[in-house]
């Protein structure tokens, strides 16, 4: 026979897992995502991934998994659960899955994705990463959910060539910030973003989630604040909010991607190409499938919400983030340099400012590096 202690924590357990059941934003599955595969399928998979570049779109769409079924996301659930730590945090509120991304490392194909469920709780998020293939828990993450894209400042390198409409926009970041230390004397945040808007979007609009699908918006983005430094990404069903992707940290040397990828579905997409590791995120239901041009939303950027002119860029003991091999994907899906750029300083009124920030350029394949003691003459406000 259970003891009444045995029987309380199935009880408890149960409660809490009919509290989470709520899910919004998810793009939702019927069947279960298939975890054995046939032989000859996996022969085939790997056969056709050996001929592509694995930094390309047409690899990670051959890669990617299907969304979570109904059946992961409550074994998903399960797995949470089996932890104390969860269980502490979550207590006894009701929460809703807000949003999903997935991490996985494609060296060995196929791809064991890892779920990174990510729930609202009032101006926090909990990140929960789990295996689902070996029904483990991996990792939890609990932070304020900061929102990219509001009153701050931002130093943009704005892409204005003349793509008309674009299916694609990445960079590359060469050199890591691992040396970010995070220090608590300073109060908020900053992160460098690669950013891209849905063509006939009202930028007015692209962080109030009330306005998708009508309006769509999308970010990529090295997040630093005091608890030290993050892989985000934020959207306008977030409100802007950002999310931790669940990317491990990368060594100094290591090779970083930044994709965002637009269609019937919109894709972001980090790739740590020194480790063959990925870690993306998905949406759809936007009117559009292009990504327009000329405008700071589709761009790359260093956002600034510290508050004051303080000595905030210290923490930085690597120096000043550079980017490099900024290209667009253009209608035919053939991939291009950035052809011209605009660089300026947005204040955070959002009155545009003579750039003093960036040097270098990322047209032609070029590199611009962000001067972050100067970027702190420009705060949030």
């Amino acid at each position: 026979m259970k003891n009444t202690k045995t029987i309380k924590t199935i009880l408890f357990t149960a409660l809490i897992l009919s509290l989470v059941i709520p899910i919004t934003g998810l793009n939702m599955v019927n069947a279960e995502q298939t975890s054995d595969m046939k032989q000859q399928d996996i022969e085939k998979l790997r056969e056709k991934a050996n001929k592509l570049d694995p930094t390309s779109r047409e690899f990670f769409d051959l890669v990617k998994r299907d969304s979570l079924s109904d059946a992961e996301i409550n074994k998903a659930k399960e797995i949470m659960m089996q932890d104390e730590n969860v269980r502490t945090l979550l207590q006894d509120k009701s929460l809703e899955i807000q949003s999903v991304s997935f991490v996985g490392d494609y060296s060995v194909l196929p791809v064991n994705w890892h779920p990174v469920l990510h729930l609202v709780d009032g101006d926090e998020t909990i990140s929960v990463q789990v295996d689902l293939e070996n029904q483990k828990l991996e990792k939890v993450n609990k932070y304020k959910s900061e929102k990219l894209a509001l009153n701050n400042a931002y130093a943009v390198a704005e892409y204005t060539g003349s793509q008309s409409l674009m299916k694609g926009i990445t960079m590359k970041t060469l050199n890591q910030p691992t040396g970010y230390t995070g220090s608590s004397s300073y109060s908020g945040f900053s992160a460098l973003v690669l950013n891209a808007a849905m063509y006939g979007s009202d930028i007015s609009k692209l962080c109030t989630a009330s306005q998708f699908p009508s309006n769509y918006f999308l970010q990529a983005a090295y997040f630093f604040n005091s608890a030290g430094w993050q892989y985000r990404y934020a959207d306008t069903t977030t409100n802007c909010a950002s999310y931790d992707l669940g990317l491990p940290a990368p060594s100094a040397t290591d090779d970083v991607k930044f994709d965002i990828y637009s269609g019937s579905t919109w894709w972001i997409v980090l790739q740590n190409i020194s480790k063959s590791q990925f870690a993306y995120y998905s949406k759809t239901g936007m009117n559009s499938g292009w990504i327009a041009p000329n405008q700071e939303a589709t761009s790359v950027f260093f956002e600034n919400n510290y508050s004051t002119t303080s000595n905030w860029n210290s923490q930085f003991v690597d120096g000043n983030p550079s980017i490099t091999s900024a290209k667009v994907q253009k209608s035919d899906s053939t991939w291009v340099n950035w052809s011209t750029e605009s660089q300026y300083v947005l204040d955070c009124n959002g009155t545009t400012q003579t750039d003093n920030v960036i040097s270098g350029s990322l047209t032609s394949g070029g590199t611009a590096t962000w001067n972050l003691s100067a970027m702190t003459g420009w705060p949030n406000c």
